[in-house]
């Protein structure tokens, strides 16, 4: 989050939450070597934007390390040792939140870890072949093992409760391919498994056995309650929360007493994207998926719809709509009535105008299935003047000015495609990569 704007807009960002930055950059990525001057430049990134300077990282500082991941874990270990230094440290609370780079792009690692993964007798037996991105793996395994080793040589290990997880599953569209999913199917930005399945690990010794698997799915706004619940606080004034606690499950990993009530999860992804949809050999449309129980429906809002039962099909490989046309129906109609009561406006797709069908690449039609299944009053818009309501109330410069507008997809481009992508209305910044601090108030994946 982008501090300037965070003062000016008071309801969004962490400061507001009462953390403090540790060291942080507001990007999806970042350079692993090197990184510390491109964090802590102040300069705009185009001449228009609104705020004086650009406060959009902190590097903290540094503290002897050459590599990112190394360096952050840095950071965390001592801020962890320094609630070990005395009585009072020991008993104070405290709420860390580390979320690292790795392993997103630009691929970096250290010489003499890709040397040995790239002379690794075993290389390549499992389908992962990238010594690089292993390299990568290595280091944020290695930081891991660290920050455990902190909690128990302080002796708050007991105390603290650890949770790691992944914000989705591994990218599948960079060449040469990095990494796999399999035997799911897909990978990041598609709501196949492979994107969606991803680790949630809890470590709290003498509060949660180890060994544990728990293949209950879960949600990541699920460790907001569950953090709320652990501190023995009331989520009484936190109206509407998505998530419930996962407390139950650390106890009850199968959740025979049926504690952790949750069996329906929602994801909605607005945009065209490069990465090809294995099951169509082109770049995925917009898309969005509701998961019911055991079943799941995904929504192409190109004109498709596939239903899975995943807990006898993980791996997606048989399409059940054919067969089971009113389970699906009935989870079409409960996905698009959950978009339209929670999803804007502007952040569902619109038709596109330069559409030509003569040059559609897909091997079906386009078909508008919101109109053909729940009426021509819920019909995917129209793009155009009107149909992007407050699309440009947060686009002004400091003078006032609408931002002026560019087109995403040169014309060509455009007409293959019969969706437009939702217009980018203001940069607030991307989740933010950040060690933050502040007092505290499935055995399988998270979905």
């Amino acid at each position: 989050m982008n501090r300037t704007l965070a003062r000016n807009l008071p309801d969004l960002g962490p400061f507001v939450l009462g953390f403090e930055e540790i060291a942080y950059f507001d990007e999806g990525g970042s350079p692993y070597f090197n990184w510390q001057p491109l964090w802590d430049s102040r300069g705009l990134v185009h001449p228009r934007m609104p705020q004086p300077e650009l406060l959009q990282g902190r590097s903290g500082g540094r503290l002897g390390h050459e590599y990112l991941t190394d360096e952050l874990t840095e950071h965390a270990v001592r801020f962890i040792q320094s609630h070990a230094g005395s009585h009072e440290a020991r008993t104070e609370p405290f709420f860390l939140y580390l979320c690292h780079f790795a392993v997103h792009t630009p691929f970096q690692a250290r010489a003499e870890e890709v040397a040995y993964f790239e002379n690794k007798p075993t290389r390549g037996w499992n389908g992962h072949n990238h010594a690089v991105y292993a390299s990568m793996v290595k280091r944020l395994d290695d930081s891991v093992g660290r920050i455990l080793e902190t909690l128990a040589d302080t002796g708050l290990d007991s105390r603290t409760l650890l949770v790691f997880m992944s914000d989705n599953g591994g990218v599948t569209y960079t060449e040469p391919a990095t990494t796999s999913n399999a035997p799911f199917k897909g990978g990041k930005a598609l709501h196949f498994e492979g994107g969606i399945c991803v680790p949630l690990v809890f470590h709290w010794p003498g509060h949660v056995r180890a060994d544990q698997w728990c293949g209950v799915p879960v949600d990541s706004s699920d460790i907001f309650p569950t953090l709320v619940d652990v501190a023995g606080q009331s989520l009484e004034a936190h109206e509407n929360l998505d998530g419930c606690s996962l407390l139950p499950l650390l106890a009850d990993p199968e959740n025979s007493d049926r504690h952790y009530s949750r069996d329906t999860f929602y994801w909605h992804y607005p945009f065209n994207v490069i990465v090809v949809n294995p099951d169509a050999g082109h770049p995925a449309a917009p898309h969005s998926t509701i998961r019911e129980g055991d079943w799941k429906l995904l929504f192409d809002w190109s004109g498709a719809m596939k239903l899975y039962n995943i807990a006898l099909d993980p791996f997606e490989r048989d399409e059940l709509s054919a067969r089971h046309p009113e389970k699906a129906l009935q989870l079409f109609r409960k996905l698009n009535d959950w978009l339209d009561a929670n999803v804007a406006v502007k952040y569902l797709p619109a038709l596109n105008a330069d559409y030509d069908r003569a040059r559609e690449v897909r091997d079906r039609p386009f078909v508008d299935l919101r109109s053909e299944y729940l009426g021509g009053d819920r019909a995917i818009r129209a793009n155009g003047p009107g149909n992007f309501p407050d699309a440009t109330t947060e686009c002004l410069d400091s003078a006032g000015n609408p931002f002026p507008k560019t087109e995403p997809f040169g014309a060509e481009e455009r007409r293959q495609e019969v969706l437009v992508p939702v217009p980018v209305t203001s940069r607030t910044g991307s989740p933010s990569r950040i060690v933050r601090r502040g007092s505290p108030a499935r055995r399988h994946a998270g979905r």
